[in-house]
């Protein structure tokens, strides 16, 4: 399980990872509320900093 984020009302973001095409959920942490369903159309990793 997650953690709660406070960006969208203490959701937790539920997924399987983070890849193209894995369905996401943004849910409260009780579980009793979804704000947000779908699936990820695309990932843009951050740039390596360290080597």
């Amino acid at each position: 399980m997650g953690r709660a984020i406070a960006v969208l009302f203490w959701a937790v973001m539920y997924t399987a990872g983070l890849s193209l095409g894995v369905q996401i959920r943004m849910r409260t942490d009780c579980g009793n509320y979804t704000g947000v369903v779908g699936e990820i159309l695309e990932v843009d990793p951050p740039p390596q900093v360290f080597s």
